[in-house]
């Protein structure tokens, strides 16, 4: 064995050991939870059913703790559920090319990759240190007053002062992103030259349309959809809204360090279901004037037909919503391990029916031996 090959050994030993420690984290996540709401443990006959269930596509699990976690809160008992363990251990390697992921995940190229979606106003950017404004003129590495002069005579012409912080990268859970009001061009070029980041955007806030504001009025409301592409058909998953809590300016929230997410489910024709959940499995009761959500049939058109611009990703988290113009605005896709937890808790097993399909890679022995983590490896 030549030192090409040790070390070709060495890097698939470790990225083995990487996948196999975000297995045990992520299960250990379920565990917590379990314990904290004193959930029973599952009956014989449902441990053989999801035995049974998973046993052909070469999985045993070793606990069954997310299964209890998703039994216990939404009252359904299908071994089809998918443990978010399962799903960014073995799902995201096998559906989407990480390799591919940083470039396709830079919000300040969004648009190139998607011209005909609809994505916020922009107002500037900053790429790799450089500043540009809104037609992409570059204004150099320094925030000058020339640029900030330019950014807000376009913001008072657009009479929306309310301006969108947002990183270009890693801003899931709402970190990154920050709402600021500039009432004058000196307000703007200390708020730029506060934020240190060396890729961002600066957006106008959305006038969301009252069936988003309905939910919570502080927070920019949105529609999760995972869609799932096979071959040159796409799936939708799970469709839920999810919104905010008071004073936050994005739909996910931190409160003293615990995540905040709160949702409700849509069905098949854009009526939302008559109760929410959140993130710890809370159920939610809510009063809702407006259930259908608005351009519903156009927003599962846009994300069906430009998930298919996006060659190296089956599985994609979009986070869109609607303005008081009617006019569907992605905030976001999600191509990095996008979360499937509450959704479930909201729906049931993620991909319902479409289950088996998408599993079935795991038919394939070689397969097994390549995306399953040795825990759970039948």
């Amino acid at each position: 064995m030549n030192l090409e090959q040790i070390y070709e050994k060495k890097q698939k030993f470790e990225k083995r050991l990487k996948l196999e420690a975000k297995f045990w984290l992520l299960s250990r996540k379920d565990k917590i939870l379990v314990n904290r709401k004193s959930i029973p443990p599952l009956t014989d006959k449902e441990i053989n059913e999801i035995n049974n269930y998973w046993g052909k596509y070469g999985v045993k699990f070793k606990n069954y703790d997310s299964f209890r976690l998703f039994y216990y809160i939404t009252g359904k008992k299908d071994p089809r559920f998918l443990p978010f363990s399962f799903v960014a251990s073995v799902l995201y390697p096998h559906y989407n090319d990480s390799t591919k992921s940083r470039t396709y995940a830079d919000k300040n190229m969004f648009c190139k990759f998607m011209p005909d979606m609809k994505f916020p106003k922009l107002i500037g950017q900053r790429i790799n240190k450089r500043y540009f404004d809104e037609t992409g003129k570059y204004y150099g590495e320094e925030v000058c007053d020339e640029y900030v002069n330019h950014l807000f005579e376009y913001i008072s012409k657009e009479n929306n002062y309310t301006i969108i912080l947002k990183e270009a990268f890693d801003t899931n859970t709402g970190k990154g992103v920050k709402k600021y009001v500039v009432t004058n061009a000196n307000i703007l070029k200390e708020t730029l030259a506060y934020r240190k980041s060396e890729n961002y955007l600066i957006q106008f806030g959305i006038r969301q349309h009252p069936f988003f504001s309905q939910f919570n009025n502080d927070s920019v409301n949105i529609i999760r959809i995972t869609t799932w592409r096979k071959g040159n058909k796409v799936h939708i998953f799970s469709p839920c809204i999810r919104f905010g809590i008071p004073g936050s300016a994005t739909d996910v929230a931190y409160v003293n360090g615990h995540e905040i997410v709160n949702c409700i489910g849509i069905d098949r024709t854009g009526i939302i279901f008559d109760k929410g959940i959140d993130l710890s499995g809370n159920v939610l009761e809510i009063d809702i004037k407006n259930k259908k959500v608005p351009c519903w049939e156009k927003i599962v058109d846009l994300v069906s037909e430009n998930h298919l611009a996006l060659h190296y990703f089956d599985i994609i988290g979009w986070d869109i919503t609607v303005d008081e113009e009617f006019n569907v605005i992605c905030i976001e896709y999600n191509i990095r391990e996008p979360g499937t937890q509450v959704y479930q808790f909201a729906h049931g097993p993620l991909a319902g029916e479409t289950t088996d399909e998408l599993l079935e890679f795991l038919l394939n022995k070689d397969m097994q031996s390549k995306y399953l983590p040795w825990q759970i490896l039948k």
